[in-house]
């Protein structure tokens, strides 16, 4: 199971990078075209149904222009919506380039810079995913070491095996084991969970109590020492 998190984790982080990617190129071929397309009125002359496999249908706008030579144009944006982005008949400003190989766009964010700002998002988000578990994963190695060398060594009683339902990975939750230990000095009961294991140790919890390492100042800062138990198979 640690190599399922760690697989999604490389994997969300590799589809960030990519996407990121994919924004940058796109983002500097869209200004490169800017900056070398010549600009000019267009008119939409219709409005071209785009069915999609669900059933619904969005539209592509097609737009009618003269170029530099007097010859009129015609082309369908690449970005395509419902309701339809522009009526029949409207007035819009065309880019297009001269003796440039990429097609006249429509001079909107939606038609020059939606596919950029899309994989900007959606790269940014995934890579945030896989770099967010990777920095908590060596955030909780770097706590545990020091918890271990720094903290205070106490013995909780062991109170029971449950899941953690609020973790889920193909399905499964993995178990905590749950503790407490009663403060002898402030008479308070602090109760422990363990990190999440990925099989039931129920069976190898032969003993009733179970080493805790806290922090004598902030006992919420803690970390439940189960490193008698046998490791996972990989």
């Amino acid at each position: 199971m640690h190599k399922t998190i760690r697989l999604i984790q490389i994997i969300f982080s590799l589809a960030g990078a990519v996407l990121l990617t994919l924004a940058l190129y796109l983002g500097l071929d869209t200004q490169r075209f800017i900056d070398k397309a010549i600009s000019t009125d267009g008119t939409v002359i219709d409005l071209v149904p785009n069915p999609s496999n669900d059933g619904s249908t969005t539209y592509r706008t097609e737009v009618a222009y003269i170029d530099g030579r007097g010859t009129t144009r015609t082309f369908q944006s690449s970005v395509s919506s419902n309701p339809p982005s522009h009526n029949v008949g409207e007035h819009v400003t065309v880019l297009y380039g001269a003796g440039q190989d990429a097609s006249p766009r429509i001079q909107s964010f939606t038609h020059l810079w939606l596919g950029t700002t899309i994989a900007g998002v959606l790269g940014t988000v995934f890579l945030a995913i896989g770099g967010g578990m990777a920095l908590y994963r060596q955030r909780q190695r770097r706590v545990a070491m020091r918890l271990r060398a720094q903290g205070q060594a106490i013995e909780a009683r062991i109170q029971g095996v449950e899941p953690n339902e609020a973790v889920s990975v193909n399905g499964r939750h993995p178990f905590v084991v749950l503790c407490q230990w009663q403060n002898p000095t402030t008479q308070e009961v602090h109760v422990f969970r363990s990190e999440n294991l990925w099989f039931d140790p129920s069976d190898y919890l032969k003993r009733p109590q179970v080493r805790v390492f806290i922090e004598p100042e902030n006992p919420k800062r803690y970390l439940v020492d189960l490193s008698f138990l046998p490791k996972m198979a990989a």
